[in-house]
C-alpha cells in the first residue's frame, strides 16, 4: 500500500507544479514535507521503544505516519525533478541536439 502511495502520489505533483505553484516551488514545498517524514521515521524508534523491545500497537502508528508523508513528499519531488534534465538541452543548439538523439 505505502508503495503504491509512491506511485500515485507523483500524479498530485505535477499537476500541483503545472496548474499552480510551478516546479521551484513544489519541490521546495515537498522536499520540507519530506524531510519532516524522515524525521519521524528517524525518532520513531526512540518515542515508541519499551522495557520489552516490542512496539505496541499505538506505536506503529507514528511509523505509518513518517511512511505516507514520506510518500507524498516524494510524490512532490519525483515528477519535477526528473523533468529538469530535459530542459539542459538547447534545441536551437546543433551539438545539443546531437546529443540529445
Amino acid at each position: 500500500l505505502w508503495s503504491g502511495s509512491c506511485y500515485l502520489t507523483p500524479l498530485l505533483g505535477a499537476w500541483l507544479a503545472d496548474s499552480f505553484f510551478g516546479r521551484y516551488n513544489v519541490i521546495l514545498g515537498f522536499t520540507v514535507i519530506y524531510m519532516v517524514g524522515m524525521l519521524a521515521l528517524t525518532l520513531d524508534p526512540f518515542l515508541t521503544e519499551t522495557a520489552g523491545n516490542a512496539a505496541p500497537p499505538a506505536g506503529n502508528s507514528l511509523l505509518y505516519f513518517a511512511l505516507y508523508v514520506i510518500a507524498l513528499g516524494t510524490g512532490g519531488i519525483k515528477p519535477n525533478v526528473s523533468a529538469f534534465g530535459a530542459e539542459q538541452f538547447d534545441e536551437t543548439d546543433a551539438q545539443d541536439r546531437l546529443e540529445k538523439s
